[in-house]
């Protein structure tokens, strides 16, 4: 069997283009540009931030979005708004970023046009490690007066000060799945349940 972590499009198929013989599992999805699609791109965990800072008491949020053409920064768009939506809370604004740390301290400028903004969902860390540096060289404190999270649980995030709360994707359970769905396919088995359930 193989078990590939990306695309392999025309590398498994033998000179006549025929699919090979062998199971072939892909968990790597990206569209024509390589942006991650399928599991890769999941964004419900954007909900259960919005939920989190609820329940410390936040009620306006911004967030500082990926590009739009990406599935991942629009599903995680699109999660956090619902989960806005369900709970009642207010959204001041979504900022379209590009996933570098300067869209996130450029997106720190507009909450003085947003008041009472306390909380900020960037949907990777390098905004969110933008964001907080824009709003501390504007006299903000982190999480004091805003509370800041991101995603990705980059390895820098536990040494920033003050520490950055992010979601951590788990590349073991994913890797796990993966080969689990790999020796299902080769033993002719049903595909097997997820982690989620």
């Amino acid at each position: 069997g193989i078990l590939s972590f990306t695309p392999l499009g025309r590398l498994v198929r033998d000179r006549a283009g025929t699919a090979p013989r062998q199971p072939v599992v892909v968990v790597g999805e990206y569209d024509d540009d390589m942006h991650a699609i399928g599991a890769l791109a999941d964004g419900r965990g954007a909900g259960e931030i919005v939920g989190y800072l609820a329940d410390l008491g936040h009620r306006r949020f911004l967030h500082v979005a990926g590009p739009p053409d990406w599935a991942s920064a629009r599903n995680r768009r699109d999660a956090y708004l619902d989960a806005i939506a369900r709970r009642g809370l207010e959204s001041a604004d979504v900022i379209h970023g590009d996933w570098t740390m300067r869209s996130g301290y450029e997106a720190a400028a507009r909450l003085r046009e947003e008041p009472g903004v306390t909380a900020v969902f960037a949907a990777n860390d390098y905004m969110a490690m933008g964001v907080i540096r824009g709003l501390q060289d504007r006299g903000v404190r982190v999480p004091e007066d805003v509370s800041v999270f991101g995603w990705d649980d980059e390895q820098f995030a536990e040494f920033l000060s003050p520490s950055m709360s992010t979601v951590r994707v788990d590349r073991e359970a994913q890797g796990r799945q993966a080969m689990l769905s790999l020796l299902a396919l080769v033993r002719g088995e049903p595909a097997p349940r997820t982690e989620e359930g």
